[in-house]
């Protein structure tokens, strides 16, 4: 129950539309979900208890400009991303509601159905962007 909360209370999802010349729309969709914090050992805890739910993870360590030490903890490839969506949704259902989980969760959606190579899919993630109405 821990890592739950940990994760809800930390975790940053994000996902981005980049522009890409190299596809067929000119743009890509990338997902991602970080945890950032100074302790390792925090997040290598984290990391362990993810293991064994068999969702991927690896930490980076960073530096800032104020010489501050911080670590951050990634989940970016897509099969982890779902994984850990089907563990919070089976573990907190009422958490889909909230902030950026929901259009986090739905742009996840959309991009594991393949629905992000037509426009169709492109026009339903820009308008929950924001980017068009």
């Amino acid at each position: 129950m821990m890592l739950l909360g940990t994760l809800l209370a930390r975790g940053r999802p994000k996902w981005l539309i980049i522009k890409r010349p190299s596809t067929d729309l000119g743009y890509a969709v990338q997902t991602q979900f970080h945890i950032r914090h100074q302790s390792l050992e925090f997040l290598l805890w984290i990391q362990r208890e993810l293991d064994q739910k068999e969702i991927g993870s690896r930490i980076r360590g960073h530096e800032n400009w104020q010489k501050t030490k911080h670590y951050t903890l990634e989940i970016g490839k897509m099969k982890d991303q779902i994984a850990l969506v089907d563990y919070l949704k089976r573990k907190s259902p009422i958490w889909f509601k909230v902030g950026k989980w929901a259009t986090f969760v739905e742009a996840l959606e959309i991009v594991k159905n393949k629905e992000h190579l037509t426009q169709d899919g492109m026009d339903k993630l820009m308008i929950l962007k924001g980017l068009i109405e």
